[in-house]
């Protein structure tokens, strides 16, 4: 395949993506190893991994290669669930992949909405998803993390809201009165010490507080092996949320709305 048909990535994330959406890798080059400043114009679409937290992922040079020849350059740093299906898609039109891309949305989806159909029904705990204790963050609305908690049959306090990542003080979750708090801990990147968790459950006494490992990316990259470990830690979510303080029949938002809890 020469050039002309090319599609680039930049990492083996934006490499697996392609491989979903319909394309042969024989025709996928890596940005930084293989891709020079002047190959890069005839490429047909670049496709790079750029989360806010990393360095750029290819050579500022080759970007503006890119650029000014009207290469698409995707970004493969989705949120939630919507914004990864919306990749598939994106990537998928600019190849004329379309069918392929709704095929493996349907795939990735269907075993998501099974489970969640069995939590039909039941009462919704309030539920607070920690991505890091300090500074104290919550998953916020917009995140694999809010999607997961909904489906599961719980109500993340930060549902409404259309942020990634929501910072706020010990004191604003209090307020909130969770049933639970999930502290999660990204799949290869531990920062969370049992002696600040520890300490993390005490102030927040009543809520149950649980601590998950959470690998996002299985939940929308169809690699069989994290995504079989993601279905067994979806079972633990579920247990949680059933196991919540269901003193309140349903959680409404606002804790204003909220009838007391039982005694």
């Amino acid at each position: 395949m020469d050039w002309g048909e090319s599609v680039v990535a930049a990492d083996p994330v934006g490499q697996l993506i392609l491989e979903q959406a319909g394309i042969d890798l024989t025709g996928v080059h890596n940005i930084q190893e293989e891709l020079g400043r002047a190959r890069a114009r005839y490429a047909r679409i670049a496709v790079i991994d750029q989360a806010e937290n990393r360095p750029a992922s290819f050579d500022p040079e080759v970007r503006d290669a890119l650029l000014q020849d009207s290469v698409p350059i995707v970004n493969a740093t989705p949120h939630n669930l919507d914004d990864a299906y919306s990749l598939y898609r994106e990537i998928a039109g600019l190849i004329d992949r379309s069918s392929r891309a709704e095929s493996l949305v349907r795939r990735l989806h269907a075993p998501l909405v099974e489970r969640a159909a069995q939590q039909l029904g039941r009462p919704r705990p309030c539920v607070a998803i920690v991505t890091n204790l300090s500074p104290l963050t919550l998953a916020g609305g917009h995140s694999f993390e809010t999607d997961v908690i909904q489906l599961v049959g719980g109500e993340s306090t930060t549902h409404s809201d259309e942020e990634w990542r929501t910072s706020l003080s010990l004191d604003d979750l209090k307020t909130r009165e969770v049933d639970l708090i999930i502290v999660t801990d990204p799949v290869g990147q531990s920062t969370m010490t049992s002696s600040a968790l520890s300490e993390f459950t005490n102030q927040v006494q009543p809520a149950h507080v649980q601590s998950s490992l959470f690998h996002a990316a299985a939940f929308w990259l169809d690699d069989p092996t994290p995504r079989r470990a993601t279905l067994d830690q979806w079972e633990q979510w579920v247990e949680a949320v059933r196991n919540a303080d269901l003193g309140r029949t349903n959680c409404a938002l606002d804790p204003r709305d909220r009838p007391p809890r039982l005694p």
